[in-house]
C-alpha cells in the first residue's frame, strides 16, 4: 500500500505553512544527523566501475525504471553489469544474489522484477560496500549499478544520477520533516553528476 505524503508538503496554504515552521527544527536535526553520518563513514571505492541511481526526495520518482534501462543499455554496449540494491521489503541483510526462488518477503518485489526483466545477476545488500565487495569476489560483473544509494556513504559512485518526477516535482522544497527532500538540493546536486527528469 502505497502512503499518500502530507499535504504540507505541497499546499501552500496559511495553515501548511504553519506546519512547516514547527518541523523546521527538526529539519535541522534530520540534516545533521545526515551530516553526521557522511563525516563518520569509511567509503569503500570499488575496484569495478559504480554508477549510483538515487533522488533527492521522499518515495517513488522512477528510479528502478531507469536502473532496468541503464542495465539493458550496459548489457547492449558489451558491458557485464550487476544490480546492486538493498533489497527494500525484503528481510534478508546479504550481500545474497537473487535467484527464482527467492520470494518478495526475501529480498523485496522490486529485485525480483529487475532480475526477471533485465537478466543480469541482482544483488540484494544492506551493506552497499559488502555487496559491492561479493560482486567483485564472486566476479559478478565488470559494472555496478546502484539503484537508490545516492544518501548512502559507504560505497563511493562514479557517476551519480538523480532522477526527479517533473510532474510531482520538489514539493515545497524542504527537509524531511517539513518537506518531501531527504537532502537539501544544494547538498545533493554537489554529488550528482547527472540528472534525469
Amino acid at each position: 500500500m502505497t502512503r499518500k505524503p502530507p499535504d504540507f508538503w505541497t499546499s501552500s496554504t496559511v495553515s501548511s505553512r504553519l506546519i512547516v515552521i514547527m518541523m523546521t527544527p527538526f529539519s535541522w536535526l534530520w540534516q545533521l544527523a545526515g551530516w553526521l553520518r557522511w563525516r563518520l563513514a569509511k567509503p569503500y571505492h570499488a575496484e569495478v566501475a559504480v554508477i549510483c541511481v538515487g533522488n533527492l526526495s521522499v518515495g517513488g520518482v522512477g528510479k528502478t525504471p531507469f536502473v532496468r534501462a541503464l542495465a539493458l543499455m550496459a548489457k547492449a554496449a558489451g558491458f557485464s553489469p550487476v544490480i546492486l540494491m538493498r533489497g527494500y521489503g525484503g528481510n534478508l541483510p546479504g550481500p545474497v544474489s537473487v535467484s527464482d526462488n527467492h520470494s518478495t518477503v526475501e529480498v523485496g518485489d522490486e529485485a525480483l522484477e529487475l532480475k526477471a526483466s533485465c537478466s543480469v545477476p541482482v544483488i540484494v545488500a544492506r551493506d552497499r560496500a559488502a555487496g559491492a565487495r561479493w560482486i567483485e569476489s564472486h566476479h559478478k560483473g565488470n559494472l555496478i549499478i546502484m539503484d537508490d544509494g545516492f544518501q548512502n556513504p559507504s560505497l563511493i559512485p562514479d557517476r551519480a544520477v538523480l532522477v526527479f518526477d517533473g510532474k510531482i516535482g520538489l514539493g515545497n522544497g524542504n527537509v524531511v520533516p517539513a518537506g518531501q527532500l531527504r537532502e537539501s538540493m544544494t547538498s545533493g546536486l554537489k554529488r550528482a553528476s547527472h540528472a534525469l527528469i
